[in-house]
């Protein structure tokens, strides 16, 4: 064989190989009444849903739906459980074929995991796509049953205090709590890991709230999964905090400082331990 018929037939050898080596690529089926096409048939291109959704929560939520450039959308959400708010609407699309839904989600009571069904409307065809979403009960760790008092102490405001907590299992991180004895006061809670009994590297904080008397419960913007393991809860306040604590049981705890007005910081570089009622801080999961 000549120099040049070898070199063909390995180039149809490796071509024919390449063909048949391409991985599989998974497309998502249509459940609309009609083939999906871009010219004709609106679908759901991204939903923005939290990892979990705590039941009887009310949370915001997004849709985002492509579809015929410059065309008006029909949307109608089929619920299998919960309640969207609104539920139907019709939604211009933009001129690179666009839209945002933007709802409210109020979950239900009981937990699951619903499917739901997303239908979009244009000139009289419809089309159909499907979101699910996690809801379930929250527990919770750490001291959430109320102290009586703050025991005649307070957290110094502009200090970054706390507590360790243990966290048994992997977990999706919801709210942090505190309970506090006093209200006139605003203030952030965050997470730490734990490194020689020490808090360590950030994991994640809340935003500013205004604390009031007694219970208050701080979501995450978005729930975040974490492992199990020692990790400290902290707080942060504007001004001195009255958060209620045990009078009889004393746990370590630290504390340094940290102004409100700065970015909480990505690794704490030290700490003073002292040791004193436990806190009312607490966090919820969820599974």
């Amino acid at each position: 064989m000549s120099c040049s018929g070898r070199i063909l037939c390995s180039w149809i050898f490796w071509f024919l190989f390449a063909a048949c080596s391409v991985p599989d690529t998974k497309f998502l089926p249509s459940t609309g009444s009609t083939a999906p096409d871009a010219s004709t048939s609106p679908m759901l291109t991204a939903a923005s849903v939290p990892l979990r959704v705590a039941t009887s929560d009310t949370i915001s939520m997004s849709l985002t739906i492509s579809g015929p450039a410059d065309s008006v959308i029909s949307w109608l959400i089929n619920s299998s459980g919960g309640t969207f708010r609104p539920s139907s609407a019709t939604v211009p699309l933009s001129s690179l074929g666009l839209a945002v839904i933007s709802v409210d989600y109020v979950a239900p009571d009981v937990g699951g995991l619903f499917v739901q069904d997303l239908q979009l409307t244009h000139s009289g065809t419809s089309s159909h796509s499907s979101f699910n979403i996690d809801v379930t009960a929250l527990q919770t760790i750490g001291q959430y049953i109320s102290f009586p008092d703050n025991a005649g102490l307070a957290i110094s405001a502009n200090s970054l205090y706390g507590q360790a907590i243990a966290v048994t299992r992997a977990a999706v991180l919801m709210r942090f709590g505190l309970i506090s004895n006093g209200a006139g006061f605003r203030g952030r809670m965050a997470l730490y890991t734990d490194q020689n009994n020490k808090p360590d590297m950030f994991v994640a904080s809340s935003d500013f709230n205004t604390i009031s008397n007694g219970k208050n419960e701080i979501s995450l913007g978005s729930p975040l999964e974490i492992s199990s393991g020692t990790y400290w809860i902290m707080g942060n306040f504007d001004n001195s905090a009255p958060v209620r604590r045990s009078a009889t049981d004393s746990v370590p705890q630290t504390f340094t400082a940290m102004p409100i007005n700065m970015p909480l910081p990505s690794i704490i570089p030290s700490v003073v331990t002292t040791s004193n009622g436990e806190l009312n801080f607490y966090i919820s999961i969820a599974n």
